[in-house]
């Protein structure tokens, strides 16, 4: 009789009867869900940091025509077209380059800006501030502006609306 009592026991017990196809189907689900929700998040991160790299272009060419004008003493430009666009010229030293955007990002503008440095100080020909909006071609929710403020020309990257 005492051996029957222990043999039913040990059938009984967890490790003796597995994983059922419901719980294998619910943690699967559970992992899927999981993976999904990362992926999106993902997938942000990358269109944002795309934008970022676009951003960051474009104040570095609008410095370098800064730095141009000081530097070899003449007029250097910074020409964006209006509307959609992810192209812009830059003029140094009178020799002008087409220069692109990452591809899935823009520039959109109301108006065609020109941005010229004057030489010998590199000084904006425009005492105005200028605001360049950047976004995702496929539209964006959260653009980043490049700002050249003043007579100087200062360039800043933000996401702030001005």
């Amino acid at each position: 009789m005492k051996r029957f009592q222990a043999s039913s026991k040990r059938r009984h017990s967890f490790s003796a009867q597995g994983i059922s196809l419901l719980e294998i189907l619910v943690v699967v689900g559970i992992v899927g869900i999981l993976f999904a929700v990362g992926l999106v998040n993902l997938w942000g991160a990358a269109d944002r940091t795309k934008l970022k790299n676009a951003a960051q272009q474009l104040a570095g060419d609008v410095q370098r025509a800064r730095s141009s004008a000081q530097r070899f003493n003449q007029d250097a430009s910074v020409t964006i077209p209006a509307g959609a666009s992810r192209t812009y010229t830059i003029t140094i030293a009178g020799n002008a380059s087409n220069k692109t955007l990452p591809r899935g990002t823009q520039l959109n503008l109301a108006r065609a800006e020109t941005l010229t440095y004057t030489a010998p100080y590199g000084e904006l020909n425009a005492a105005a501030n200028e605001v360049l909006r950047l976004e995702l071609s496929k539209g964006s929710r959260d653009p980043i502006f490049v700002k050249v403020i003043g007579v100087t020309g200062k360039v800043l990257v933000s996401d702030v609306a001005p």
